[in-house]
């Protein structure tokens, strides 16, 4: 029956559908908790205060660290549901509009705000393929997290690369873009 009502409609040339909200009941949980971490950076207490010791268990003398951090699932469906609400519609899909451009003064001055920094983050892929989510996080404990650009690569991340760079711009003008929806 399903088969049937989905061979009714037709959908479009890259979209799939899928359900409105994750859960347990429709695999979502099974397949996509402990998928997604992010790095964090961390500062050693007993190092920094104290003095950097190179038999520290925990940095190794290096006072900052780098933790993986696995995503909450509470954070995997808020991301979801933001997602359905952004692209989900009973209509056609309607052809993406380009932001308005940025000027890199706009961009720079938002960036020095709220401790703001764009973070280049690995996704899961196979191959060497490498797949990367860029995004900008906020606030001295990175407390908040605008919405991210992907961007793909085959090979090594190359930091010159001016498709990078791009992407970096994209995930601040997206950032921006958010901020002014959420005023």
């Amino acid at each position: 029956m399903v088969d049937q009502v989905i061979a009714e409609h037709a959908v479009p040339a890259g979209y799939v559908l899928m359900p409105k909200t994750l859960t347990a009941e429709n695999g979502a949980k099974a397949a996509l908790i402990g998928e997604f971490t992010i790095r964090h950076e961390v500062t050693c207490s007993g190092c920094a205060y104290d003095e950097a010791d190179d038999d520290c268990e925990v940095c190794g003398g290096e006072i900052e660290y780098t933790e993986r951090v696995t995503v909450p699932w509470d954070v995997i469906k808020d991301i979801y549901a933001a997602a359905v609400k952004a692209c989900g519609t009973g209509a056609a899909p309607a052809a993406p509009r380009p932001p308005a451009a940025t000027e890199d003064s706009a961009r720079l001055e938002f960036m020095l705000e709220r401790h703001r920094t764009v973070v280049v983050e690995l996704l899961p892929s196979r191959g060497d393929c490498g797949k990367y989510a860029i995004y900008v996080e906020e606030g001295f404990m990175r407390d908040k997290q605008y919405p991210s650009v992907g961007f793909t690569v085959t090979g090594a991340l190359r930091a010159d690369d001016e498709a990078f760079k791009k992407a970096k711009f994209d995930a601040i003008d997206a950032a921006i873009a958010a901020q002014g929806a959420d005023v």
